[in-house]
C-alpha cells in the first residue's frame, strides 16, 4: 500500500531530485578516476602498505610534497590566489591579501580562468581540465610570468588576456594571531592575552617561524599590561619538532622540553638552555583532540614544569612519533644536485614527556575538562589501525630557578572546582550537552527505515531540534568579552599592500590604525570558559596571597 507515503507529485519530484544528485556524483567520481595518473596510484599503493605496519609513515609523490612543504612554511610561489572547479571550470574563490593576482587589480573573485600560458608561449585550454593541473600550470618559478585568459564575472560575455609576475606568497591566515580580551570578574576589570597558533611552522630561511611569531606576539601583549596569557592550540596538528623545543622555552628558564628514543633504544634529551622568560606570568593552554604531536610536546613539558594549566577535551590527540622525510630521488654521488621530486615521511623516533611518559595513544590529560563532542568521535590517534603502543621511560632530573613562575596544586583543584559549577549553570554549557545528545542518538541509529514519510518526518525533527539549538546559540550573542585583535607585523605590512593594491590608501599615507575594543559576533564557548578560568586562577591567588612558588630543590618531573 501507498497510503503512508506523500502524494505522486511530491513522490516524483522528490525521487528526480534524488537521482539527479546519484548521477552527479557518480559522474564526478567516474571523472576524477580516469583522471588519476601513475603517480597517484603510486602513492596510494605505497602508502596502504606503509600503513599496515605505522599510520603516519606514507609516500609523497611530487605534488603532495609541494603541499606538505608549504604547510609546513606556510609560503609558496605563485600568484596569489585560491582556485575551485565549478561545473569543469577553474574559478578564482578568492584573492590573498598583498599576493600578484590583487595587486594587477584585474582579476576578482568569480572570474573564471580559461586558458593558461607561460610567459610568450602557447595557451593551453583550460575548461574540464583536473584542477591540480592547472594549479601546476600556473605555479611557477618566482620572478616568471603567467599569463592567462579570464571571463571576467562583470563581464561573461567578454575575454581578457592579463599577465601576472609570479612572487612568494605568505599564507598569513596560517600564522599565529592574538588578541586581548576585557573581562569583569569579582568587580574587577581584567587584561587577558589570548594567542592561536594554528601550528609549529618553521623554515630553513629567512620565513616565519612560529616561535618568533610568539615571542612578538607575547611582547606585545605585555606592552598591553596583560595579567594573564591563554595559548590556543585547539586547531594545531604539530609541525617541528625544534619550534615545539624552541616555543616551550619562551614559558621555561631551561630545563628539559622532550624525550625521544629511536628504533635501538637509545634514548636522547633535548633541552632548553635559554635563561630568558619571554612569558612567567598565569599560563592557560587551551586544547583539544585535535592537538597533536608537537602540540603534546609543548603542553606536556608545560605541564611537567607546573608553568600551565591544562583547559580542554579530556586530553589531546595521542600522536607520540616522530617522522622524518626521505628524498627518493637522491643523486648517485655527491656532484650532482638534487632534484625535485618524491619522498618517503618515515616514523624514526617515539618521544617522551620530561616525566618519562609516552603521549602516544593517551595525549595528554586535561587539568580542568570541558564537555566536547570530539569525545565521541573517531579522531584520536587510539582509532588508527597498527598505531603504535604506548610505553615510558624514565624521566628526567631537574632543578628549577628561583625565579620561574609555577602553579599551586591546591589552586588547581579550587579552579576545577568553579569551573565544574559554572558548567552546571551556563546555558552555554547546556547547549554543548544537547548538541552532544542529538550526535549520539543518531550515531546510536543502526537501522535506516526505508519507509519514505517515516524518513521524512525524521528529517522534519531533526531540522526542528537544530533550529531550536541554533536558537539558543543565538540567545548567546553579547555574552562575549569585548576583545582586540593583535597581528604579526608581517600581516600588518600584507594587509597594507592589500588596501594599496584595493586603492584604499597608498604607501606614504599608510599608518596602523589603532583597533577598538568588540564584541565577536559569535560566542566561543570554550574561550569564553577559559577566560573565567584564568579569571578563578588570578582571584585565588590573590586571596590565598601566592605569587608563584620558587622551587630550589631537585625534583623529578
Amino acid at each position: 500500500s501507498n497510503k503512508s507515503y506523500p502524494n505522486k507529485e511530491i513522490l516524483n519530484g522528490l525521487v528526480t531530485d534524488a537521482q539527479k544528485v546519484l548521477n552527479d556524483r557518480y559522474t564526478r567520481w567516474r571523472k576524477n578516476i580516469l583522471e588519476f595518473e601513475s603517480e597517484d596510484v603510486q602513492e596510494i599503493y605505497l602508502s596502504s602498505l606503509t600503513q599496515c605496519f605505522d599510520p603516519h609513515t606514507t609516500f609523497m609523490n611530487l605534488k603532495e610534497k609541494e603541499k606538505f612543504d608549504q604547510a609546513m612554511n606556510n609560503e609558496f610561489v605563485g600568484i596569489g590566489a585560491v582556485l575551485t572547479d565549478v561545473d569543469g571550470f577553474c574559478t578564482i574563490k578568492e584573492l590573498l591579501p598583498g599576493g600578484p593576482a590583487e595587486a594587477c587589480r584585474e582579476l576578482e573573485p568569480e572570474d573564471i580562468i580559461i586558458k593558461v600560458a607561460q610567459a610568450e608561449g602557447p595557451f593551453v585550454d583550460v575548461v574540464d581540465m583536473k584542477l591540480s593541473k592547472i594549479v601546476d600550470l600556473i605555479k611557477g618559478p618566482k620572478d616568471t610570468i603567467v599569463r592567462m585568459e579570464i571571463k571576467p564575472i562583470k563581464s561573461p560575455t567578454t575575454t581578457k588576456i592579463i599577465s601576472i609576475v609570479r612572487d612568494k606568497i605568505k599564507l598569513t591566515d596560517k600564522l599565529a594571531n592574538a588578541s586581548i580580551h576585557m573581562v569583569e570578574h569579582e568587580n574587577k576589570n581584567h587584561k587577558f592575552g589570548v594567542i592561536e597558533l594554528p601550528s609549529f611552522y618553521g623554515s630553513a630561511g629567512k620565513g616565519p617561524k612560529a616561535t618568533d611569531d610568539v615571542e612578538e606576539l607575547i611582547n606585545v601583549l605585555k606592552k598591553e599590561n596583560i595579567e594573564g596569557l591563554i595559548l590556543d592550540l585547539r586547531r594545531n596538528g604539530g609541525g617541528y619538532l625544534s619550534e615545539a623545543i624552541d616555543l616551550a622555552g619562551l614559558f621555561i628558564s631551561r630545563g628539559p622540553v622532550v624525550q625521544v628514543k629511536n628504533t635501538d633504544g637509545k634514548i636522547r634529551k633535548k633541552f632548553d638552555f635559554d635563561p630568558k622568560l619571554v612569558w612567567n606570568m598565569p599560563l592557560i593552554l587551551l586544547v583539544s583532540r585535535q592537538s597533536a604531536s608537537a602540540s603534546e610536546i609543548v603542553t606536556g613539558a608545560l605541564k611537567n614544569h607546573k608553568r600551565a594549566i591544562v583547559v580542554g577535551d579530556k586530553s589531546t590527540h595521542g600522536k607520540g612519533t616522530v617522522q622524518s622525510l626521505l628524498q627518493m630521488n637522491l643523486p648517485f654521488n655527491f656532484m650532482q644536485s638534487a632534484k625535485k621530486g618524491s619522498a618517503a615521511k618515515i616514523t624514526i623516533q617515539k618521544y617522551y614527556l620530561p616525566s618519562g611518559e609516552s603521549t602516544q595513544i593517551y595525549g595528554v590529560k586535561s587539568d580542568i575538562v570541558l564537555p566536547s563532542v570530539n569525545e565521541f568521535l573517531p579522531i584520536g590517534e587510539s582509532d588508527l589501525d597498527n598505531a603504535l603502543e604506548w610505553d615510558s621511560i624514565a624521566p628526567v632530573n631537574h632543578r628549577r630557578t628561583e625565579n620561574e613562575f609555577v602553579y599551586d596544586m591546591d589552586n588547581v583543584e579550587e579552579i576545577q572546582k568553579r569551573s565544574l559549577d559554572r558548567q552546571k549553570m551556563a546555558p552555554e554549557f547546556d547547549y554543548i550537552h544537547q548538541n552532544i545528545e542529538i550526535f549520539k542518538d543518531r550515531k546510536n541509529k543502526k537501522n535506516a527505515v526505508l519507509d519514505l514519510a517515516v524518513r521524512l518526518q525524521d528529517k522534519i525533527q531533526d531540522t526542528n531540534s537544530t533550529d531550536q539549538l541554533n536558537d539558543l546559540y543565538d540567545s548567546f550573542d553579547g555574552i562575549s568579552f569585548p576583545k582586540k585583535e593583535i597581528k604579526l607585523r608581517i600581516v600588518e605590512d600584507q594587509l597594507a599592500k592589500s588596501r594599496v593594491a584595493r586603492g584604499e590608501i597608498d604607501l606614504e599615507t599608510n599608518s596602523s590604525i589603532e583597533e577598538e575594543y568588540t564584541k565577536p559576533d559569535s560566542l566561543d564557548i570554550r574561550l569564553h570558559e577559559s577566560l573565567r578560568i584564568m579569571s578563578d586562577w588570578l582571584s585565588i591567588r590573590e586571596k590565598s596571597q601566592i605569587s608563584g612558588t620558587p622551587f630550589s630543590e631537585i625534583k623529578e618531573i
